[in-house]
């Protein structure tokens, strides 16, 4: 059966599920479209480890100071060879791959042979959830799918020390899989009770006790000692009760407040109906499965961050194989193989176009001209930042892997944040960066949705500045140099230009920003032009100007995102240069130029609002056929 049709549609499957992951994956890390900052931590982490050292700046704790995930350390070896970022996705990729052989050999040890083995073995790659953890960048959770899968092959074939290997690795891929691993030995025991005591103790109860005792040393020990609040992760459980002691109680005590959570996550949320739907229900029969994975659907469920509760990031990783084996228990307890196994086949392909994550891949088709041409000048720039590991940098999120290979790396997002990582405890960044790489057009950075950008607020005990202040505070503590192109600005320590306004008057952009002169310049023949502008800058900063470029036409009008306005000046006098590239899809002819100030965070924040500041013309701009030699 080895080379047989339905093995070799498998591997086909297998094939393309890798081929697929890898291609878009590098793809948009290669055209700074990853969206968090994990895959830079864990790229940091290592290369930190393999030089003897621990503590990650990014997130100012060392690697199992996040999350008790050992099993990254495994990939040490590799990355010593190989010291690029998408090694770990590419990783990741290969390790998911295999899930459908060993669904296969399970299969057919449970007596479903033929194309039904092989299309209900192919679920664990064609379902939705499985695509969107391959493809949310890294995460060693990941691994927990195909170990997991590993383990109930071991378990079921009768292999110990495989079984052991499998659940071992399984225990070190996250906290919450030793929690599952727990409830694994627990419903076994149980479901098991009729088995000799040595019997028990191997399979169930050792797994059991220590899973518990990792899990335990962990919570209590490790991650105290290695955190030290830097990542509050039971700030996403604050609704439930102030600690640990009083959220347990009110379990009992006030069970409406679980119950509202659960509620809101399973409505509001995907993860619970579109994993069972991919599955077409068939888990409901098993509900021994239901119940091992109960810990970590609570776990998601009443957490009050919403990506948890949808299949759109890496949380359902260990919940897929237990699901799966549920459904090909359902299968063969019904006895109706060739009928049934199908089922989440067909159910998944649906899905698959519903909600599916490769439908993305005809968007990025349609935008990757654009990003092409973002990604040729955005790579110049990233280029400048100096390669040299003793250097700081500090650095928008899609940026950080691209800059991980060094000592001290730092997410701008946090600075515009000002609290620290799910906490409401205020972030004051005590680092001085060397470097500075701030795009202005980093949706991700400058996320309103994550309240990364934010105006001024209040967080229950203090007033948080607003973003745009607290960016101001962070780079007026030293002088730059300023390099900037379109919404990218890179600034290194160096003395701004010093002058003197010619005028003692000019426009009042804001009541902290008066632009004393402005002008534009280009090359003929060229689709760049320069924009030179002096202001003068009062105190306090707490809203700083954002622009773009407005060119008009008779067709219409076409507007080129630049950012702010000089966020590293202190209030006085200050000059600034910013280049501007004509985008490529921008037709040939003579255009009236404008420069356009706005409100950003008015604008995103109070979207009713007209956040328009001034218009200011800046003349007649011919622009060149892009073709033209």
């Amino acid at each position: 059966m080895r080379n047989s049709p339905p093995r070799l549609a498998l591997t086909l499957v297998s094939a393309l599920f890798t081929a697929a992951v890898a291609v878009l994956s590098w793809w948009r890390w290669w055209t700074f479209q990853y969206h968090t900052f994990d895959l830079a931590f864990y790229v940091q982490s290592l290369w930190l480890a393999i030089r003897g050292q621990w503590n990650v700046s990014l997130l100012d704790v060392p690697m199992l100071g996040n999350h008790a995930e050992p099993i990254v350390f495994l990939l040490a070896p590799l990355f010593a060879l190989f010291p690029h970022p998408m090694l770990f996705v590419v990783v990741q990729a290969l390790a998911f791959a295999t899930m459908p052989y060993t669904a296969w050999r399970i299969a057919e040890r449970l007596g479903i042979r033929g194309w039904p083995a092989a299309s209900l073995a192919a679920v664990t790659l064609v379902c939705p959830a499985a695509g969107f953890i391959a493809l949310h960048e890294f995460h060693p959770e990941a691994f927990a799918a195909p170990l997991l899968l590993l383990a109930i092959e071991a378990r079921i074939s009768g292999r110990l020390r495989l079984f052991w290997l499998w659940f071992v690795l399984c225990v070190a891929c996250k906290e919450n899989v030793a929690l599952l691993m727990v409830g694994w030995g627990m419903v076994h025991a149980w479901c098991d009770r009729g088995k000799p005591i040595g019997w028990q103790w191997r399979w169930n109860a050792a797994p059991a006790l220590i899973a518990a005792a990792w899990l335990g040393v962990y919570a209590f020990w490790l991650s105290p000692k290695l955190n030290g609040g830097r990542v509050d992760y039971g700030n996403l459980y604050s609704h439930l009760g102030a600690s640990g002691g009083e959220m347990l109680s009110n379990l009992f005590l006030e069970p409406g407040r679980a119950g509202a959570a659960l509620w809101g996550a399973v409505t509001h949320g995907n993860l619970v109906w579109s994993l069972l739907a991919s599955f077409a229900l068939l888990p409901l029969f098993r509900p021994r499965w239901l119940l091992i994975a109960l810990p970590l659907v609570l776990q998601h469920l009443l957490s009050s961050r919403s990506s948890e509760w949808t299949i759109y990031f890496h949380y359902a990783a260990p919940l897929l194989p237990l699901l799966w084996i549920a459904s090909a228990e359902a299968i063969v307890r019904f006895q109706k193989a060739p009928a049934l196994a199908s089922l989440p086949f067909a159910a998944s392909l649906i899905l698959q176009v519903a909600i599916g994550p490769f439908r993305a891949v005809g968007q990025d088709f349609g935008t990757a001209g654009a990003r092409l041409w973002q990604r040729q000048w955005k790579a110049e720039m990233l280029q400048r930042v100096p390669v040299d590991p003793s250097v700081s940098v500090c650095a928008g999120i899609p940026y950080l892997a691209h800059l991980a290979a060094r000592r001290q790396l730092y997410s701008l997002h946090f600075v515009l944040k000002g609290l620290k990582t799910l906490s409401a405890s205020r972030f004051v960044p005590e680092y001085a960066p060397d470097v500075v790489f701030i795009d202005f057009g980093d949706q991700d950075t400058f996320s309103v949705a994550a309240r990364f950008y934010h105006p001024a607020g209040n967080n229950g005990s203090e007033t948080i500045p607003s973003s745009d202040e607290l960016l101001n505070a962070f780079l007026t503590r030293q002088t730059w140099s300023s390099d900037s192109l379109n919404t990218v600005t890179l600034l290194k320590p160096g003395q701004a230009d010093p002058f003197t306004p010619e005028a003692s008057a000019g426009l009042m952009i804001d009541p902290q920003s008066m632009l004393t002169s402005i002008a534009l310049a280009q090359q003929p023949g060229q689709r760049a032009v320069q924009i030179r502008m002096e202001w003068v800058f009062a105190a306090p900063r707490t809203r700083i100007p954002w622009f773009s470029l407005l060119l008009q036409n008779a067709s219409g009008s076409h507007s080129i995102p630049v950012g702010m306005c000089m966020p590293q000046m202190a209030p006085g006098s200050a000059r600034e240069s910013r280049r501007v590239l004509i985008p490529a899809e921008l037709s040939a002819g003579d255009y009236q130029a404008s420069a356009v100030f706005h409100d950003e965070l008015q604008a995103k924040w109070l979207p009713s609002e007209h956040p328009i500041l001034k218009v200011v013309p800046l003349g007649p701009l011919p622009i060149v056929d892009p073709r033209a030699p």
